[in-house]
């Protein structure tokens, strides 16, 4: 199967994407994401 870069683009992410679709993941089973957000300063991280 030719990956389509529109629905697996060529990052890290679509590179995740593409190998668990390859491997017979289910997609579209919801899955709970972690992530965080880094801010260059306390202040910026509370800046309203």
């Amino acid at each position: 199967m030719n990956r389509n870069l529109v629905l697996f683009p060529n990052d890290k992410t679509g590179d995740v994407l593409w190998e668990m679709q390859q491997t017979g993941d289910d997609l579209e089973q919801p899955r709970e994401v972690e992530f965080s957000v880094l801010f260059p300063t306390q202040a910026l991280a509370i800046w309203k």
